[in-house]
């Protein structure tokens, strides 16, 4: 079994190879069976392997974990997987099922096709398409109705391979038929050759189909078909397939790529014969998956780091430092090993150095060397040049800084002297300096304790009011005039703004380790002691993307030193590191590759619901109950590729607002937690990458329900409702008193009514009849006593009625409209019953019995039109009297009107006939009282807004 299978060599761009990171999984790592036959990656970044009669197996990266008959799966026998609205969707040999999450669901199917095998599924945005083992075609509609498409005509075969371009469908038989599928329209073409087997669209929509011995190559239309050559020595072609932008073919003579228009074989040290491949897989983080039929599954990456060979050398010791030299030749010096020339491919050693060096320059054709005892040493023409007596001024140790216009920067890490071919010379005095740059018309030093500038003859501290101020530094750069990039030992990356004399820190993209770099076009490659990150940086200093390459993609020395890189022609990025030296490819490197999925797995506590433990469906914001404790939360990092060693760390907004440190704990736990908002924030990354993802999770622990917004207004409510019960207790009490009184009222003055007219009313009639009695014999009476005896009888008569009229209003039994009216009408009768004048008035409408009135109003009314009625009879001289009333919705109305002489002199002057007595007595009842001086005639209208307020 083939474990941790790496170096995989292949032809690339230019001189370069590209290196595959191979790592086999089989029965050992857990897959339940070694034959597969499909993979697919769900949305939570899993790998899912179908077996052919194993079952499922759902993948994180690092362990499997296998669903079976008890899980829900219909079958141990996985024809296909595929995603489809954001679920998993699985065929199997006895029908169709989708994952909820944590089992299986089967997918009821008509009769017609349920017990027939679901041989591929294809999944577009809203549709999913089934074919089955029979070659029929179906297509699931939304409402989880199915629609039969059409049936694969018998004598084209059966169908072995199946693709979907440009939302057509291309079927691949066995008897050499490519057939395109419209719905009801068909293309057919058959290929000369043997048993056609595989079948993709390249990246512009043409067809690479391959049989047992020969690649085919046509356009959508068969309008034209090439024959891509495999070598003779392959007799079955199993597999074509794309990956990284290039095309493969699997066979049974080993793994071939597509180069220059034909296929070249694949040089590993993988035993291909025995490896047979069915499906092939990349997911979405550039890594590729290659299913088996025996030998389980392999996990392919490319990666653009490989270890050099130069010529059979091969630099396997540290690697000390790199210079490229005129004439694209390199220099290289090896730990204990030497110093090494390399020139047009060949390389030599350089015998005349006893051993390597720690550092060195070149000046001109001379190079100069600083050896492991700290002396320096020139060399010229592959010779050592004595050393002049100037050098003597140089005291151990020493360290070549940088270039400096013609000459080379030298620090004993007490002075910093310029050294041209025949000269020494002071340029500054400070300790330690390290590193040198020119930005900005000013020269600035990196030391051992901050970054110093050149100004006139001495150095000034660089004050940036950051921890960069106390930070060794061990590189600069200049990205423009105004930009400088600076590498730590310890503090990581920084970059910053040149302000005068000073330095202004604008970015920081590493927190921590030791920081080399060097530079070519737009980006930088920045050593540290994990590997190597390729930048992008923008002219303003800020980081714009970055990938990360360490040990899990094939660069197995990861430290780096001082002045390890340099940049060849043809070999492209030179990297030294304590295991060797290293070959970058910068065609290979990938900034768009997905970053790793972080995942909240369960989330478990003390009266929690339970529906929060279901790892597909964790809510992003949920709200728990107030007595919720000992909340336990458990996540995730999911990378198919580099999945172990991620670290994490995270801060609970509401309670803690700092980060914590660092960790490979991936749960939580919280006794309790008091109500109120939180934000939970977990964010993740591999211990060798800077790539940092970021998890939010919100939650809200709702108030006790004794303290919630609800129970406060309802008990707010509640109260409002008691203070309402009790008023309104109270008013009824007031009022059933209030009725009882006005009952006892009632009946007193109902018995008033009658004590009176008894008493008052018969002695009042009594003497009426008397005098009636003797006005017969009025001619006896003398003179004198005459108009006594008519005024009497006037005042008698007058006495009868008012309290005939006081009784009727007292009387409680008279409280209505209907009686008011009626009493009017009746007054009218009697009045103008013995006149010349017409009284005419309308009936009493049933409406009018069901209008209380008070007696103080109905009195008033009364009066009113008595007055009117009199006026009418005594000065109208009206031949019509006419009294009516209407309502008009709760307002009434009651009139008089004659069609008399009127008012001839205006109604100003009519005071004289009780007008102002009518108006008084309407002003007291609320109402409005208008006299309309029609000439002829008079009309009088009392007019009541709301006759209901007559009752109260």
């Amino acid at each position: 079994m083939y474990r941790f299978i790496f170096l995989w060599l292949l032809s690339f761009t230019n001189a370069f190879s590209q290196t595959f990171f191979s790592q086999q999984f089989n029965l050992s790592e857990g897959l339940p069976q070694a034959f597969v036959t499909s993979i697919k990656q769900d949305p939570n970044g899993y790998l899912w392997v179908g077996t052919a009669a194993g079952g499922l197996s759902r993948f994180d990266g690092l362990h499997f974990k296998n669903f079976g008959i008890d899980d829900g799966l219909p079958s141990l026998f996985v024809n296909d997987i595929i995603v489809y609205q954001n679920q998993l969707w699985v065929s199997t040999n006895k029908g169709l099922c989708r994952f909820n999450g944590k089992s299986f669901e089967k997918i009821r199917l008509p009769k017609t096709i349920s017990n027939t095998v679901t041989k591929r599924l294809i999944a577009t945005e809203n549709e999913l398409y089934i074919l089955l083992s029979n070659d029929e075609f179906w297509k699931r509609l939304p409402n989880n109705q199915y629609v039969h498409l059409y049936s694969m005509p018998k004598k084209y075969g059966v169908v072995v391979d199946l693709v979907d371009v440009k939302k057509e469908h291309w079927f691949l038989t066995h008897l050499n038929y490519i057939i395109k599928v419209n719905y009801d329209s068909f293309t057919i073409k058959k290929i000369s050759g043997r048993i056609l087997l595989s079948l993709i669209k390249t990246k512009n929509d043409s067809l690479l189909v391959c049989d047992r011995n020969t690649v085919y190559q046509t356009d959508l239309k068969f309008k034209s078909k090439k024959i891509i050559p495999i070598p003779d020595s392959v007799t079955i072609a199993r597999k074509i397939f794309s990956f990284n932008n290039q095309y493969f073919l699997f066979t049974d003579k080993g793994f071939f790529f597509l180069k220059d228009k034909t296929f070249q074989p694949l040089k590993t040290n993988l035993n291909q014969r025995e490896i047979s491949a069915t499906f092939f897989f990349e997911d979405k983080e550039g890594t590729g998956w290659v299913g088996t039929n025996q030998n389980g599954l392999f996990k392919f990456t490319t990666e653009p780091i490989r270890k050099v060979n130069i010529n059979g050398k091969e630099f396997n010791g540290l690697i000390v430092d790199i210079l490229k030299l005129k004439n694209n030749q390199l220099l290289i010096s090896e730990y204990r090993k030497g110093n090494f020339l390399i020139d047009d491919n060949t390389v030599k050693k350089i015998d005349v150095l006893p051993s390597y060096a720690v550092n060195y320059g070149n000046l001109g054709d001379t190079l100069v060397f600083i050896t492991p005892r700290n002396e320096i040493v020139l060399i010229h023409q592959n010779k050592i040049i004595p050393n002049p007596e100037f050098l003597s001024k140089l005291k151990s140790p020493s360290y070549i800084i940088e270039r400096f216009k013609d000459s080379l920067l030298i620090s004993n890490f007490k002075e910093i002297y310029t050294l041209k071919k025949n000269e020494l010379k002071l340029y500054a005095t400070f300790n330690n300096a390290y590193c040198f740059v020119k930005a900005g018309k000013k020269d600035f030093f990196g030391t051992e304790n901050g970054i110093v500038v050149k100004k006139g003859n001495g150095l000034k501290k660089c004050i940036t009011k950051t921890t960069l101020d106390n930070a060794q530094i061990t590189m600069m750069y200049a990205i423009n005039d105004s930009i400088v990039l600076i590498g730590t030992e310890g503090l990581g990356l920084w970059s910053a703004k040149v302000k005068n004399d000073s330095l202004k820190v604008i970015d920081r993209s590493y927190t921590n380790g030791r920081i080399t770099f060097i530079t070519k076009g737009k980006y930088f490659y920045v050593g540290t002691q994990v590997g190597v990150s390729v930048m992008e940086v923008t002219t303003e200093g800020k980081v714009k993307s970055k990938i990360h390459l360490g040990n899990k993609n094939g660069f197995t020395g990861i430290e780096t030193v001082d002045y390890n890189f340099a940049f060849h022609p043809t070999m492209g990025l030179l990297i030294g590191s304590v295991n060797g030296l290293y070959q970058l490819d910068e065609s290979a490197i990938k900034f768009d590759l997905s970053k790793p999925i972080l995942k909240i797995t369960s989330i478990e506590g003390k009266n929690l619901p339970t529906a929060n433990n279901n790892w597909f469906n964790v809510p992003t914001e949920i709200v728990w109950p107030y007595n919720v404790k000992d909340i336990r939360i458990a996540f995730k990092t999911v990378s198919l590729r580099s999945a172990d060693e991620f670290v994490y760390s995270y801060r609970l907004t509401g309670l803690m607002d700092d980060w914590t440190d660092l960790g490979k704990t991936n749960s939580l736990s919280f006794p309790e937690l008091s109500p109120g908002n939180y934000k939970l924030e977990i964010r993740t990354n591999h211990v060798d990458e800077p790539q940092i993802v970021t998890l939010h999770y919100a939650f809200t622990i709702e108030k006790p329900w004794w303290l919630t917004h609800t129970f406060l207004i309802l008990a707010l409510l509640l109260f409002i409702y008691s203070v309402y019960l009790i008023i309104k207790y109270r008013i009824n009490y007031f009022m059933i008193s209030q009725q009882k009184i006005n009952d006892n009222q009632r009946a007193m003055r109902k018995e008033l009514a009658k004590d009176f007219h008894d008493e008052l009313g018969n002695h009042l009639a009594s003497i009426i009849s008397n005098m009636q009695y003797l006005k017969i014999n009025e001619n006896t009476l003398p003179d004198n006593l005459k108009t006594r005896f008519n005024s009497l009888e006037k005042h008698a008569s007058n006495l009868f009625f008012g309290t005939k009229d006081f009784i009727a209003a007292i009387d409680p039994e008279h409280e209505s409209l209907d009686w008011v009216l009626s009493y009017i009408k009746d007054f009218g009768d009697e009045l103008f019953g013995n006149s010349d004048i017409y009284f005419d008035s309308l009936p009493l409408h049933p409406w009018l019995k069901s209008r209380p009135i008070k007696s103080v109003y109905s009195r008033n009314i009364i009066l009113i039109f008595k007055e009117a009625m009199t006026n009418a009879l005594k000065h109208s001289r009206a031949e019509k009297v006419k009294f009516s009333f209407y309502r008009k919705n709760v307002s009434i109305y009651i009139i008089l009107e004659d069609n008399g002489i009127g008012f001839t002199e205006g109604i100003s002057d009519t005071n004289g006939f009780g007008i102002n007595n009518m108006r008084e007595r309407a002003s007291k009842i609320e109402a409005t009282l208008t006299i309309e001086n029609n000439n002829p005639g008079v009309k009088i209208i009392l007019f009541k807004e709301n006759y209901n307020d007559w009752n109260n």
